[in-house]
């Protein structure tokens, strides 16, 4: 019995310090993949805060593995980084203007497509890096906007419409939970993301189904590491996701 429970421990210690060993080549590829700088002081705090998030994520990935989630997350370069800190880059909308502003009407005998994707057609640029700032360069102006239109806030249906008659348009949501900024794949439905309060602008450029689970295909400005390619799809018809139908707006130029 002594000599089976000195197996065990043995076994144990070992298979922790290879995960250890793990840990620590991971830390590094992750440095040199986002281009990670830190003194010593503070390296030991971002691998802390780094592997606490390997651990939601692993935790979360086998739920979903369980059929728990219908989504997956992912490191990326926000994984040494607290909420709070990520949340304190969001570009946090300060709301729109009241100048000419329409409200949309949809056009009659519209007939709404399953799938709609803008990228395809060559409508959306590339996926940029906001890096916690939203900037305006006037030598890159590529039209002048007239005016904007509102699509109803709550009607996801109206929002539909919009997106597939017109195309692209702006929201605001809530992306301040761990489980967004770490997201990877599949339709985002986290419940704890909140209808009311507003810290980000994304860019909606379609929607469908994905495994049965209707979805908007939204563009975001983190960079190519975040999620599908710059990309999340988030739960449509959904309670209002995130509050994804609350402020829909596009511009006429």
């Amino acid at each position: 019995m002594v000599f089976k429970c000195l197996f065990v421990l043995a076994l144990c210690t070992c298979y922790g310090r290879l995960y250890e060993i793990f840990l620590d080549k991971e830390w590094e590829d992750f440095k040199r993949i986002y281009s990670k700088t830190y003194t010593e002081q503070d390296e030991k705090i971002r691998k802390s805060i780094w592997i606490q998030n390997i651990d939601i994520i692993n935790r979360h990935n086998k739920e979903a593995d369980m059929g728990h989630h219908s989504y997956r997350l992912g490191m990326n370069e926000f994984g040494d980084m607290t909420t709070k800190e990520v949340t304190r880059m969001l570009n946090v909308p300060k709301g729109y203007a009241t100048d000419n502003v329409s409200t949309f009407l949809p056009p009659n005998n519209l007939q709404l497509p399953e799938t709609v994707n803008w990228t395809k057609e060559g409508y959306v640029t590339p996926v940029k890096n906001q890096n916690g700032n939203c900037t305006f360069r006037p030598p890159k102006i590529g039209a002048t906007c007239q005016g904007f239109v509102r699509v109803p806030a709550g009607d996801e249906v109206g929002l539909q419409k919009a997106v597939a008659s017109v195309g692209p348009v702006t929201v605001s949501i809530d992306a301040s939970l761990k489980s967004f900024y770490l997201y990877k794949e599949g339709v985002y439905d986290d419940k704890k993301c909140s209808k009311k309060m507003f810290n980000h602008f994304v860019l909606i450029v379609g929607y469908g189904k994905h495994l049965g689970k209707e979805y908007w295909l939204v563009k975001n400005s983190w960079g190519m590491s975040f999620g599908m390619d710059g990309y999340i799809m988030m739960a449509r018809n959904q309670d209002n996701q995130c509050g994804i139908s609350n402020q829909p707006v596009y511009p006429i130029v």
